[in-house]
C-alpha cells in the first residue's frame, strides 16, 4: 500500500534508509572475500544475495498503514525483518581472513537496530520514524559494505 499520510511517507524515507544498509552490509561481505578461498567467497556471495533478496520482499510485504501507531508497527516490522537477515547473514561462512571485519560491521549495525528499537519504544507515535532515523545511521552501513565489495542488492538493505 503506498503511503497515505505524512507518518508514512517519513516511513517510508526511514525503510528505504535502513534497506539501504542491509544491501551495504551484504556488499561489505562479497568484497572482503576477495582474494581468499574462491569457492567460500563465491559461496557466500550467492548465499548473502539471497539472503538479502528475501529480506526486500518481505519489506515489501509490510503495510504502512494511515495513522502513525501504523507507522510504529510497520517499523517495528522493518527491523524485525533487518534483525533477521543480519542473523542470517551472520551465520554465512565466509573466508576467515575477511571474518573479523565483517563481524565488526555486523556488531554495528546489529547495536544500531538495537537502539532504534529502543528508541522508538520510549518515543511518541508522532515522533517514532524521526527518532528511528536519528538511531540508525544506514548511510555509513551503506558505504561501509560497498567498501567492502558488497552488490547493491545487499548494501542498500541495511
Amino acid at each position: 500500500m503506498p503511503p497515505t499520510g505524512a507518518g508514512d511517507a517519513k516511513l517510508c524515507h526511514v525503510a528505504k534508509p535502513v534497506g539501504v544498509m542491509a544491501v551495504a552490509i551484504l556488499s561489505v561481505m562479497g568484497a572482503a572475500c576477495d582474494d581468499g578461498d574462491t569457492a567460500t567467497t563465491d559461496d557466500a556471495m550467492v548465499r548473502a544475495d539471497e539472503v538479502c533478496a528475501d529480506a526486500h520482499r518481505e519489506l515489501e510485504d509490510i503495510a504502512t498503514g494511515a495513522t502513525e501507531d501504523d507507522a510504529v508497527t510497520a517499523l517495528n516490522g522493518t527491523l524485525d525483518v533487518l534483525e533477521q537477515a543480519l542473523a542470517d547473514l551472520r551465520a554465512i561462512g565466509y573466508p576467515a581472513e575477511e571474518a573479523g571485519e565483517l563481524d565488526g560491521v555486523f556488531a554495528e549495525i546489529a547495536d544500531s537496530l538495537i537502539r532504534a528499537r529502543s528508541a522508538i519504544s520510549r518515543a511518541d507515535a508522532t515522533d517514532a520514524v524521526d527518532v528511528a532515523e536519528d538511531a540508525y545511521p544506514a548511510a555509513r552501513f551503506t558505504d561501509q559494505l560497498y567498501e567492502l565489495g558488497f552488490p547493491a542488492n545487499c548494501a542498500n538493505l541495511f
